[in-house]
């Protein structure tokens, strides 16, 4: 699930490589910011209650959570 929705941010912003900041800004708005949404509620449903934190992707799951906030705004 989450590979996915990275995977859609990717495929916006191969599109958005021509545009001009403007654009892209915009393009931006409009697609990414509903994918980071559906990942910020992904990231505290249930279906990752039994990630264990010393796990691998238990770790990027941490990680990913204390950086969000920026990557949502960069």
């Amino acid at each position: 699930m989450l590979l996915a929705m990275f995977q859609q941010l990717y495929d916006i912003e191969d599109r958005a490589k021509a545009y001009t900041p403007e654009d892209r800004l915009a393009l931006r708005n409009a697609e990414s910011r509903p994918i980071w949404e559906r990942m910020r509620e992904y990231l505290t449903s249930a279906a990752l209650v039994n990630v264990m934190p010393k796990e691998v992707f238990g770790q990027a799951l941490t990680y990913l959570r204390n950086q969000f906030e920026h990557l949502l705004h960069s």
